[in-house]
């Protein structure tokens, strides 16, 4: 069966009994008496309910490991986790590290045995392999998201997300996890000192982010057509931003025309 196909509304038949089946990722459901009203209707149910679960059998609670739960979350990732482009962002990226994790210690654990202590020993593992404290509590964070999804999906039960809520981050100053160092901005000296030593093109991407603040990222993919340039202030709008960044005129015709975009 392709994976797009839809599974048929069968019938078994024998001199004993005529009943009604559909199989779901090779597993047989009887429906009750064929064509039946009430084998009907459990038979649209559990179609439904497959669909609404990526086309895959509700399995029970109980019988759930982690590793099952992580490959149901992995699909969703990888399809949620996407730009308007269709790229991937980077919370994928960060959910394999943790998933990684994960798995590492509690891949055959039952999902409603995955407790407290099992969510503090992850993050002991995390500050064993050197992961800063404020990246630790961002994966923890992102850990805990995951059995909430499970108990939206129906595949954990509440009390394990609920449980898994009362564990708090880790605190400035109260633990042993490494600190990251204060991000300082750089002097002007040093962005200076680089000026005859990278393109035109860079030069004007270092003074526009000065100027704005924006990310890297937004700058090098800059194109006219991004611009409202209707206003006093220039608008630039990005396919995908987390902040509009106005920009003056004048300024952003020289460096759109130093970095070689104007005349493309």
């Amino acid at each position: 069966m392709s994976h797009n196909a839809i599974p048929k509304y069968r019938r078994q038949k024998s001199q004993t009994s005529d009943r009604a089946f559909v199989d779901l990722n090779g597993v047989r459901h009887y429906l009750g008496a064929y064509d039946s009203a009430e084998s009907r209707e459990k038979y649209h149910r559990l179609l439904a309910e497959w669909s609404a679960n990526g086309q895959q059998t509700r399995v029970e609670k109980i019988q759930l490991t982690v590793i099952e739960l992580d490959e149901r979350f992995w699909e969703h990732v990888k399809t949620y986790y996407v730009r308007a482009d269709g790229t991937q962002t980077s919370e994928v990226s960060n959910f394999k590290q943790v998933l990684n994790v994960l798995n590492t210690l509690y891949a055959r654990t039952p999902v409603n045995k995955f407790g407290p202590l099992a969510l503090k020993a992850i993050r002991q593992k995390m500050i064993e392999m050197k992961w800063v404290r404020t990246s630790i509590n961002k994966q923890i964070g992102r850990l805990k998201m995951i059995f909430r999804w499970g108990v939206a999906e129906e595949l954990v039960e509440a009390t394990v997300n609920q449980a898994l809520c009362a564990v708090p981050g880790l605190k400035l100053g109260r633990s042993v996890a490494v600190e990251s160092e204060r991000v300082v901005p750089v002097s002007d000296a040093h962005i200076e000192a680089v000026t005859t030593r990278v393109s035109e093109q860079v030069w004007a991407i270092i003074q526009l982010q000065l100027l704005t603040a924006a990310r890297s990222g937004e700058l090098v993919m800059m194109k006219p057509s991004n611009l409202d340039r209707t206003g006093t202030a220039w608008i630039y709008k990005p396919a995908s931003h987390k902040t509009i960044v106005p920009v003056t005129p004048s300024f952003f015709a020289k460096a759109m025309y130093v970095s070689g975009m104007m005349r493309r």
